[in-house]
């Protein structure tokens, strides 16, 4: 039987010690426990609070039986990487991130396993400030009912010209309102490409960024023509579309988690080219290049959606079009059903196929899969020494730290061991003379402290000690 032990950190609102491990997957969203990895975030945790100044480093585990492949991360709406994992049955992996700007952040990271299965977004919650100093630990906020899945951003074929931001401060989700469109002017018929413009009428604030939505008729049931900027600097786009065509448009601004009204729509034409000396294919999705005309064949180039490329032949059946390759070096092969080609591309000589390759198949038994470690360390000789520490900096022979020992073992290996102060902090253990040890202190305020040890094992397995109790006196005089 396998267990998904998880190691998550959380502050608790109403109580003085943290909730430490949930081995039945409660850290995931509730989006449903399908098949796919379950993965959740080490870190940054719920509430974090980091200066723009800061790259954040996003950690997540996953665990499946068929083991993990890959993980997706994303910060709102955007897609920030992909990022392989091995394909082993307990999957780690770190982004570094940089915020873009001031605001609240949903990052989130998906996990695909080798079977192609993708399971259930994982998410936190942080904020970014416009402070450039120390980071703020803050008591996390309780996570919301409800944990939207960010959704990719199309790619982008060109460089667009940033246009400078009117206003220094992210809008707040109920202050966001409908852009301004301002080309192409609706009714008209442009050149191909065309290129959209449009600003932001608040001078007060500015979104994070904004969705072109393209559509062939006023429904908009279909936008998948259109884009998304990558932050609120972006007000124009020269953006390929198919030549002799009619299309509506119209712009939405966003902030984390929040999208606001969307702008009038508009329609424009664009024109068919005359002057093209020969037919294009413009594509529709991101696509591959290949060898020859057919999924058997390497593949040796890849091309973004809405790119352009020259056709200079074709196959017996018209299914596969014979392309130059953007950079000039050669020819390559692309199917048909990835794009739509233009002018008179059906009268191109067609091309004879090279030999396609021979394919070996190798049948390899798979070994027997190593056992699962599900047992947790143990954690024993719990210790504080002294029990009474001195406020802000010792006083006589009151010391304002204290030593935190605990014995902690494990078969597999032990990954992390740390004591954590609610309200205070967590403080990393290290080994010493056969214990973990951490100095914790001074503390700014007198009180009583509960000190909890946690440790993780190299399987991801976790376990918590009984809790410790610190005494901090104020310093008499």
């Amino acid at each position: 039987m396998r267990k998904k032990a998880l190691f998550f950190q959380g502050l608790c609102a109403t109580a003085s010690w943290l909730i430490f491990v949930c081995l039945a997957g409660c850290n995931l969203p509730a989006e449903g426990n399908g098949p796919g990895p379950a993965a959740w975030i080490d870190r940054p945790l719920e509430g974090d609070v980091v200066p723009t100044s800061q790259s954040v480093t996003i950690l997540a585990h996953a665990s499946d039986a068929d083991g993990v492949a890959r993980f997706e991360f994303f910060a709102s709406d955007s897609q920030l990487s992909v990022v392989p994992a091995g394909d082993k049955r307990l999957g780690k992996a770190s982004l570094e991130w940089q915020p873009p700007a001031p605001g609240d952040y949903l990052l989130g990271v998906r996990a695909e396993d080798s079977a192609g299965n993708k399971g259930a977004m994982a998410t936190v919650r942080i904020t970014v400030s416009g402070a450039s100093g120390e980071t703020i630990t803050p008591t996390p906020a309780p996570a919301s009912e409800e944990s939207p899945t960010p959704t990719p951003a199309p790619a982008r074929v060109d460089s667009p010209t940033p246009t400078p931001a009117l206003a220094s401060s992210l809008c707040k989700a109920g202050s966001l309102v409908a852009p301004a469109l301002l080309s192409p002017a609706n009714g008209t018929t442009v050149a191909a490409p065309p290129s959209l413009a449009w600003s932001y009428p608040d001078s007060v604030c500015h979104p994070y960024n904004f969705t072109v939505d393209i559509a062939k008729d006023s429904t908009f049931a279909d936008i998948s023509l259109g884009f998304g900027t990558k932050d609120h600097n972006e007000t124009s786009r020269s953006w390929p579309l198919p030549e002799g065509k009619c299309y509506y448009w119209r712009v939405s601004a966003s902030v984390p988690q929040t999208k606001g009204p969307p702008s009038s729509a508009w329609k424009f034409c664009v024109g068919a080219s005359t002057t093209s000396s020969e037919p294009t294919f413009i594509l529709a999705q991101n696509a591959n290049c290949r060898l020859g005309p057919g999924t058997v064949y390497d593949s040796v180039d890849a091309f973004p959606q809405g790119g352009s490329l020259q056709i200079k032949g074709r196959n017996q059946d018209s299914s596969w079009l014979w392309v130059q390759r953007p950079t000039g070096s050669g020819q390559c092969w692309v199917s048909v059903s990835v794009g739509t080609p233009g002018g008179n591309w059906q009268t191109l000589p067609v091309v004879k196929a090279p030999s396609p390759p021979v394919i070996v198949t190798v049948t390899v038994e798979a070994p027997e899969p190593a056992p699962v470690d599900t047992t947790p360390p143990e954690i024993s000789g719990l210790s504080v020494s002294p029990s009474v520490i001195s406020a802000a900096t010792h006083c006589g022979d009151t010391p304002a730290t204290a030593v935190v020992s605990a014995g902690v073992v494990d078969g597999g290996g032990v990954s992390r061991v740390v004591a954590r102060v609610p309200g205070q902090g967590e403080f990393e253990m290290h080994p010493s003379g056969g214990v973990y040890q951490a100095s914790i202190g001074p503390f700014s305020e007198a009180g009583t402290l509960s000190i909890i040890v946690q440790a993780q094992d190299n399987a991801g397995n976790g376990a918590t000690g009984n809790p410790l109790t610190l005494q901090v006196v104020s310093c008499p005089g």
